[in-house]
């Protein structure tokens, strides 16, 4: 599969968060006898009283800032930068979809400045092969319009 190809249901298959997102979306009515409605506002920045908008918590599930962009093969990780790059490119050759993350190397996890890239460089999350297009923009922006086209337009907001 290329990202040319890329589906909603083969996405939701590689994630099921994110269907539960979409449900989600789907779920949530205009309620008519407010005056106001803005699909923005729970989009962006909460989607029921307390919880997350739904692109803080989609940007954790697909595209660039995917929690488990630290994809390594089991118990392999490159020595160099160069070694990155030679697995970079194997996997757009196997898979057609350039990773859009990248693997620490060894001298990069002694190296990491703060707690935070000592924890992640030392705790790679193994994910299989097929699930390198979460991490792609493509599949990002398929998942955001896809959820926020899910919601109710807006009404008698700033944005309508």
């Amino acid at each position: 599969m290329t990202t040319a190809t890329l589906t909603w249901d083969e996405l939701a298959r590689l994630e099921p968060r994110l269907q539960e997102l979409l449900d989600e979306a789907r779920a949530i009515k205009d309620d008519k006898s407010k005056p106001t409605f803005c699909a923005n506002d729970i989009f962006f920045i909460e989607s029921a009283p307390g919880k997350d908008g739904f692109k803080m918590r989609l940007i954790e599930l697909v595209g660039w800032s995917r929690e488990h962009y630290m994809y390594v093969e089991k118990g392999l990780l490159p020595t160099s930068e160069q070694e990155n790059a030679n697995w970079a490119d194997a996997e757009e050759k196997r898979t057609g979809v350039r990773p859009s993350f990248r693997v620490w190397s060894m001298s990069e996890m002694a190296d990491a400045k703060d707690a935070e890239d000592a924890i992640m460089a030392a705790n790679p999350i193994v994910e299989p092969p097929e699930n390198a297009v979460l991490h792609t923009s493509e599949a990002y922006d398929l998942a955001y319009e896809t959820i926020f086209d899910a919601l109710p337009n807006c009404r008698n907001c700033l944005c309508s």
